[in-house]
């Protein structure tokens, strides 16, 4: 853990000392390889694992439940964002920080978007006017404080990630799979915990918080004009 927060060059004691406060609270499986499995590939069943839709009533339960953190991460969460705004709103408001990371309008990782979702999705307009939405409405809930911070990457993660209280023993993990020219709402979702996954928990941690200390930090203060001039 500490090589890992020197490479995010996080080497202040006030700072390094939640980290390992949180990796003391994790159940110790070091000794054992990250693909360990109590079962051979293949015996189990996908069904019993992955679930084909993400639950968006759960997810604003999840939130509103939070202890000390969210986390969400996706390409513009247009689907999502509106109707999360009242538990993020009571979050925010709560004193909980919640942090989120979309990709960047005018980069690569949008053009790959667009190619993902296909001739029959959204083009890069329409998925860019999507993103100016969603920021638009977490423009609307910075007012209420500043425990919300938002990033902007320019690179296409391969799912979509909702974390609740991730730092903390009870911490979960959820994550939607991306789908190539697809049904968008028909993707493999499926959930871990730090308790009890903790390699797994882990690893999509640390996936995060690597997205998370390379992405833009996005000024929820400027309009959507001046991003978009900026991109460009």
């Amino acid at each position: 853990m500490l090589n890992f927060l020197h490479a995010l060059e996080v080497r202040d004691e006030q700072a390094v000392a939640p980290w390992l406060e949180a990796l003391e609270r994790t159940p110790t499986a070091t000794s054992r390889p990250r693909s360990y499995a109590e079962r051979d590939l293949g015996s189990v069943p996908a069904h019993r694992f992955f679930v084909e839709f993400d639950n968006v009533d759960e997810i604003s339960r999840l939130i509103k439940n939070s202890k000390e953190q969210v986390w969400l991460l996706g390409t513009t969460l247009s689907m999502h964002v509106p109707y999360l705004e009242e538990p993020l709103r009571r979050a925010i408001s709560e004193g909980r920080n919640v942090r989120i990371m979309l990709i960047r309008p005018g980069g690569a990782a949008m053009q790959m978007s667009v190619l993902r979702a296909g001739p029959d999705g959204l083009g890069m307009q329409e998925q860019e006017e999507r993103l100016s939405t969603s920021l638009a409405i977490l423009r609307r809930l910075a007012t209420l404080g500043t425990r919300l911070e938002v990033r902007l990457i320019d690179y296409l993660a391969p799912y979509t990630l909702y974390g609740y209280d991730p730092g903390l023993e009870e911490g979960m993990i959820e994550m939607r799979l991306g789908s190539f020219h697809g049904q968008h709402h028909l993707r493999p979702t499926f959930r871990i915990e730090r308790m009890r996954d903790p390699a797994w928990f882990e690893y999509f941690y640390e996936q995060f918080v690597s997205m998370w200390t390379v992405a833009e930090p996005y000024d929820l203060e400027v309009e959507g004009s001046a991003l978009r001039a900026r991109a460009q």
